[in-house]
């Protein structure tokens, strides 16, 4: 602090820097007002005492400050974890999904309502297909677009019409790359369907065609 020369009076109201009477010029304190009274008696044990105790309360403050924050930036920390475990579980929830949606199942029912969904990968080049294997439920359906049917004739119709159909007025497929690239093109619109039902996040869509992309390469 700065004393005025020009004047004796021992009340003389200047100001002292209490951390540099500490020993402490880091520290950051309002500066007191004292007399000069007080000036004379900057270093005494006392005033060194008192300078020291604001010094450790200040300390303790900024001690408090740093825990307060820590704890702020671990709760948030924290907060963003759970969103980050949160999202992840949504993101393999829809990967699951899709890897389900991308293998062919059968479409019917079994005896009490159960559905069937018997994966049905690869046909003998007839798409009115039956399924009637030991795990089955005997439903008939057309492997274009999976509707289902009591009968194998009526069926074999549908397919000769199916609006889906790659080889028009035929039963059979011979072609297994195009029939191939039929199936992977209705699987991804399957999943991108699902998706959008679901109200994927654009990320999570992403993601999730990835998947697929490398599923049906």
């Amino acid at each position: 602090g700065v004393v005025d020369g020009d004047r004796d009076d021992d009340d003389e109201v200047v100001e002292i820097d209490i951390a540099e009477l500490a020993g402490a010029p880091d520290v950051v304190s309002e500066r007191p007002r004292y007399t000069r009274e007080s000036v004379k008696r900057a270093f005494s044990d006392s005033d060194k005492t008192s300078a020291h105790a604001q010094r450790a309360e200040y300390l303790e403050a900024v001690i408090a400050a740093k825990l307060k924050e820590r704890t702020r930036i671990n709760d948030a920390e924290n907060l963003a974890a759970a969103r980050n475990h949160q999202r992840d579980s949504r993101l393999q929830r829809l990967i699951r999904e899709a890897e389900e949606l991308c293998s062919l199942r059968c479409p019917g029912r079994k005896e009490g309502g159960g559905r069937c969904e018997y994966v049905m990968e690869g046909f003998d080049g007839c798409m009115a297909v039956h399924c009637n294997t030991a795990t089955g439920c005997g439903t008939h359906f057309c492997a274009y677009c999976f509707a289902t049917f009591n009968s194998s004739q009526a069926c074999h119709n549908h397919v000769y019409r199916c609006p889906e159909s790659i080889v028009p007025r035929q039963h059979f497929c011979d072609d297994a790359a195009a029939l191939e690239e039929f199936y992977a093109e209705k699987k991804r619109r399957r999943v991108e369907a699902m998706l959008v039902g679901k109200n994927a996040s654009d990320d999570d869509r992403t993601r999730v065609m990835e998947r697929v992309n490398t599923i049906l390469q």
